[in-house]
């Protein structure tokens, strides 16, 4: 799929933003984790506006998990 020159600027920016809070939170890798959490978003995000809901489904159950993987590892840190 060959990508406007109009969205570029748009993916790279929101693939900032997405860093930027990762760096927040102190993520070991945050440039891996915002390139996979971008993915993703874009996968669900193309699946709904083709309506193509399968891979939207799979895509946000993914960063689902991530994310619930995430949190599990920051109770383990914490103690708890």
């Amino acid at each position: 799929m060959v990508q406007s020159s109009r969205s570029t600027p748009n993916r790279c920016q929101s693939l900032k933003v997405v860093k930027a809070d990762l760096d927040k939170v102190n993520v070991e890798n945050p440039e891996l984790a915002a390139l996979l959490i971008h993915h993703l978003q874009e996968i669900a995000a193309g699946g709904m506006k083709t309506n193509q809901r399968g891979s939207s489904v799979a895509a946000l159950r993914e960063l689902a998990r991530q994310a619930l993987m995430r949190a599990e590892e920051d109770l383990e840190w914490d103690g708890n």
